[in-house]
Order: C-alpha cells, then sequence, then structure tokens
C-alpha cells in the first residue's frame, strides 16, 4: 500500500545566530517556490543568542505552513533528524540559513527525483559564493572560496557545470523520505561532518548524486579575518579530529592543508640540520622548493582572479587570504589530531589489535620481526594515547620517506657521513612506522579512502628510492633507467602477477616475490642499503662498482620476473 503524504515536501533549516540571514534565506525559499502551500517549511533553531528565535516567529505569521522546532543540543545533525522525524513530507530538502536559492530551488530538484529512478539518491546545484559585507576583504574571501586553488577539486563551489553530472556530494541536496528508511538518518557523531558522510553512505548503497546546472543557491562567505581563520580552522579539525565508522569519507583534497601546514612546521627543523652540519645550503634550498612552488601558484591564481576581476587592489589580499584559508585549515587538522577522549587500557588495546596472547608466538616470523612488533605495538599504543590518527602517521612517513632519499644522496655523493646515516635512520623510521600505522587503522577500524594504496605508499616509497638509488649512484645513464624499470617492475608488477607463476616455479616465487626475497624491503633495507653506505666511506672506489652491480643485479631479476609471469599467464590463457 502507497504512502500517503501530507505535503510534498519538507524544507529542513538548521539555525544558530542567523538574525543577519534567516529572513532572507527563508523568503528567498517561499517566494521563489511555486505551490509552496504544499510544502513545509521547518526552521530548527540551536539555541541561538541572537534574534533568530523572534525573526521566525515573525515570518510565521505570514507563512502557516512554517514550523519553528528547537534543538537544545545544538549540533546540526541532531536538528536535521529532529526535522525529519517531526516531518510529513514525501520529499526531504536540506537547505542552510547562510544560503538565498533561486527561482525553483525547491520544485526543481523535485522534478529531477521524479523523473529518475530509485537509484538517484540526491540532487543539488552548484553554489555561487558571494562578499556577506561591502569590503574588498569580503570580496577577496569570496572569490578564493570559489577558485579551485582555494578549495580543491569541488565540482559545486568552482564553477557553473556545462551539464547534469555525477558527483561525489552536492550542497543542500534534495531526496526521496525513503531513503532515510534505506541507508539512515544524518550521523549524529559527525557535526560540520553531515552532509559528506550521507553522501558517503548513499554512494555505498549503489545509488549517485545529481549536480544540475538549472539548480543553484548564493552562499554568503565569511566576511572578516577572525570569521574566515575560525571557519576554516572548525573545517580542518573535523577532518583529522576523529574518525568514526568503519571507513573514511574524506577525498584527498582534505589532507592537503595538513600537509601543507607540517611542511612549514618542518622547515624549522631542518634549517638546524642545515646549519648543524654545514651542507652549504643544498638541503635547505631543496626542502624549501614546495615553498617556493606554492608560492608561484598563490601569485598565479591571485593574480588571475584579481585580472578577472578588472581590481587590481584585490591582488596582494587575495595571496593573503589564500594563504589564511590554506593555514587555519592546516592548523585545525594538526590540532584535530590530537583528540581528548575516553583511553583503553594496554591490554585492551592489544587484545583489539592483535590476536595472539605473545607477539614472539609467532614462529613463522622469526624473531627479529616480532621483536619490531613487540616495540610498535607499544608504540602504537603511545601514540593513540596522544590522539594521533593512522592516517595522519602516514602521511608523516611520506615525508619522512621522500626526505631520507635526498640525505642519504646527499651524504653519499659529498663523502657526509651524517647525512647518510641519518637518511638511513629515517628510512628505517619509515619502515617501522609501516608496523605501527597499520596497529593504529585496526583499533580505530579504519579503512583508508585509497584502499590499501595510501597504507602502502611510504614502504613502496623505500623501495622504488633503493633499488633507483643504485642506479642513480652508478653515474650512468643507461644503469639508472634500468633501476627505473626495475623499480616499476618489482614494486607494481610482482605483486600483481604472483598467481600468474606456476607451482613448478616455486622457486622463483620464494626468490623473488615473498617476504624475505630480493625485492623485499628486509633484504634492502638490512643488507643492500647499509652495506653501500659501508663500502662508500671504507672503501670509496669501489662504491661505483658496487652500485652497478646491485643495479644490474635487480634489473636481471625484474627482468626474469617479467618473462616467467607472461609466458606462464599466456600458457594458462
Amino acid at each position: 500500500m502507497q504512502r500517503e503524504f501530507q505535503f510534498k515536501a519538507s524544507i529542513i533549516i538548521p539555525v544558530l545566530n542567523e538574525e543577519k540571514f534567516i529572513e532572507e534565506c527563508i523568503e528567498s525559499v517561499a517566494s521563489n517556490t511555486d505551490d509552496i502551500e504544499k510544502m513545509e517549511i521547518i526552521v530548527v533553531d540551536g539555541g541561538s543568542e541572537d534574534n533568530t528565535v523572534e525573526i521566525v516567529k515573525k515570518i510565521s505569521s505570514k507563512y502557516k505552513n512554517l514550523i519553528l522546532l528547537h534543538n537544545p543540543k545544538k549540533i546540526t545533525p541532531i536538528s536535521l533528524n529532529l526535522a525529519i522525524k517531526e516531518s510529513s513530507g514525501e520529499f526531504i530538502v536540506r537547505l542552510d540559513a547562510h544560503a538565498l536559492y533561486s527561482k525553483n530551488y525547491v520544485n526543481k530538484c523535485i522534478q529531477v527525483l521524479e523523473n529518475s529512478d530509485e537509484n538517484i539518491g540526491n540532487v543539488g546545484g552548484f553554489i555561487k559564493t558571494k562578499p556577506s559585507q561591502s569590503s574588498i576583504f569580503s570580496k577577496a574571501v569570496s572569490l578564493c572560496l570559489s577558485s579551485i586553488f582555494g578549495v580543491g577539486i569541488s565540482k559545486f563551489r568552482i564553477s557553473k557545470p556545462k551539464k547534469r553530472e555525477f558527483v561525489d556530494t552536492v550542497p543542500f541536496g534534495c531526496f526521496r523520505r525513503s531513503l532515510f528508511d534505506e541507508i539512515g538518518l544524518f550521523n549524529e557523531e559527525e557535526p560540520r561532518n553531515e552532509d559528506l558522510e550521507f553522501n558517503h553512505r548513499i554512494l555505498n548503497s549503489d545509488k549517485k548524486i545529481i549536480l544540475d546546472p538549472d539548480i543553484h543557491s548564493t552562499y554568503f562567505s565569511r566576511s572578516t579575518l577572525y570569521k574566515l581563520f575560525f571557519q576554516q580552522f572548525d573545517n580542518g579539525k573535523i577532518v583529522t579530529n576523529k574518525f568514526r565508522g568503519k571507513e573514511s569519507f574524506h577525498k584527498f583534497r582534505h589532507f592537503v592543508p595538513f600537509l601543507f601546514f607540517t611542511y612549514l612546521l618542518s622547515i624549522p627543523f631542518f634549517s638546524l640540520i642545515e646549519s648543524f652540519y654545514n651542507s652549504e645550503g643544498n638541503f635547505i634550498f631543496f626542502y624549501l622548493f614546495p615553498g617556493f612552488l606554492y608560492l608561484i601558484l598563490n601569485v598565479g591564481f591571485s593574480f588571475f582572479i584579481a585580472l578577472k576581476n578588472k581590481d587590481i587592489l584585490l591582488f596582494p589580499i587575495i595571496i593573503f587570504v589564500f594563504f589564511i584559508i590554506h593555514l587555519s585549515y592546516g592548523l585545525g587538522s594538526f590540532f584535530g589530531i590530537f583528540r581528548v577522549e575516553k583511553k583503553a587500557s594496554l591490554q585492551e588495546f592489544l587484545e583489539e589489535t592483535f590476536p595472539y596472547k605473545s607477539t614472539f608466538a609467532r614462529e613463522e616470523f622469526g624473531f627479529f620481526t616480532n621483536l619490531v612488533k613487540f616495540f610498535s605495538l607499544r608504540v602504537a599504543y603511545f601514540l593513540y594515547l596522544f590522539g594521533l590518527s593512522a592516517n595522519a602517521l602516514t602521511i608523516s612517513s611520506i615525508f619522512i620517506a621522500s626526505s631520507s632519499f635526498y640525505l642519504l644522496y646527499t651524504g653519499i655523493t659529498n663523502d657526509n657521513i651524517n647525512f647518510a646515516f641519518l637518511g638511513y635512520f629515517l628510512m628505517c623510521l619509515v619502515l617501522f612506522i609501516d608496523f605501527v600505522d597499520g596497529t593504529l587503522a585496526r583499533f580505530s577500524e579504519i579503512k583508508y579512502k585509497t584502499g590499501e594504496a595510501l597504507d602502502n605508499l611510504p614502504p613502496d616509497i623505500i623501495r622504488v628510492g633503493s633499488i633507483f638509488s643504485f642506479g642513480v649512484l652508478s653515474e650512468n645513464i643507461i644503469l639508472i633507467l634500468m633501476s627505473l624499470v626495475s623499480s616499476v617492475i618489482i614494486t607494481r608488477y610482482i605483486p600483481e602477477t604472483v598467481e600468474n607463476i606456476k607451482s613448478k616455479r616455486e622457486w622463483i616465487k620464494v626468490f623473488i616475490g615473498s617476504r624475505m626475497s630480493i625485492s623485499g624491503l628486509r633484504l634492502i633495507s638490512l643488507f643492500f642499503m647499509p652495506s653501500l653506505i659501508f663500502v662508500t666511506f671504507l672503501f670509496p672506489s669501489f662504491k661505483i662498482f658496487y652500485s652497478s652491480f646491485l643495479a644490474v643485479m635487480y634489473f636481471t631479476f625484474a627482468l626474469t620476473w617479467l618473462a616467467f609471469s607472461l609466458e606462464d599467464q599466456e600458457f594458462k590463457n
């Protein structure tokens, strides 16, 4: 039996201290929507301390279908769920008080859903970001929040789409009521994240999200430096504050400001290393290169935006605003790592992350691996107490891995043993972190958004960098190219083609494709790389010969695997 609805749609607007925008927002919806009398408007106040409630009550005398609800907990997803439970519309439209809506915004959303099958879960439009004041700073903020350099590849923010398309999220969406019965309400543990998380669940339920070019809203950006800084700080904090659920729904673009901030934070540290080891400025110049690149991009985008808007006075202000957006967002993500919550005991932590009573009970892994695991579990627990997430630890180790090879190369080529051993120490640290972050991820029940690619990236950098460095240190262009080819084959091709090798070639799996194989990180990091450092400083005349030997050896093994895997795959097919 088909359910009957009292209203065609329930338009939900959560508010908190929105006296400057709420009246104009409601009027833009009510006056721009055909058949508004067949819809209900539900405003949920989260404990406003200004005149928001009084303004809504005044407007309700004009629109009898306007309902005011109260949410003392102030959290947006709680307001949304409260309104959904109280609503009686066939469609649910989630709006924001800080925006205005185009002619028939609601009608067009509903029309798209009605003309689509059940696999469309959400419909929305693009945003035009406008300044909330007439000041030049407010205008600069609105322009930065509409730029790909300011907000990343966020399709609904940066431009009007040329045609209707499927996306991963839209603002101010419209949903069938049945969708909430199917996938649940908004996640009340995700304040400021509720839309991203809900859209993530929509996509995971094999439904799609539509961005329609005929649907748009006008969003008013923050008008002062103070408001902008803390808005972006809070937005950044929720990215790393707490990875709730079993899968991270954030994209890589959400973590870029965190990488930017940690890079800025690390510059003084590496400047100190530079002065301590007196490497004539080579290292700090190399390390400052990303900063120079950022400055070039910032200046370039800022100049283009100012030129496009025919206002050169905007140019320096936009440069500053871009920097504040990236800095405050990254700072928020950095602070979000150190969340405060009730912590498990060491015993509870070990029971959750390690299935054995003792790390040394795994006889098949050997004493050394079990010893490393023993210490990594304790370090993981220590980092857990400080609230450090697995994702943040992995991202940090990418920086460490990249730095380690510069230090190794500088140390070996310039006969600087301190740099060489510091680089090797950082390499070993990355491999140790690979033990630690997996434990943290298991305890938090996190799956990496990009699958295991993010988790495996730091050790892959070590593997590729080590094999490639053998060719580079040989100072022979042919060997450098051979090392590049073999590093790609060993890192990417071998893991994907292990099944190609027939059982009668088990020897090649053991020799090249197993944990203790020639391509394994244990042999590379614990034997070949330290032996290369040893030869460099004790027998410098043999450095090129030994690195050339390693480059040829890995190229030979890579081609051997390639030949056998292709032959056996052809036989199977």
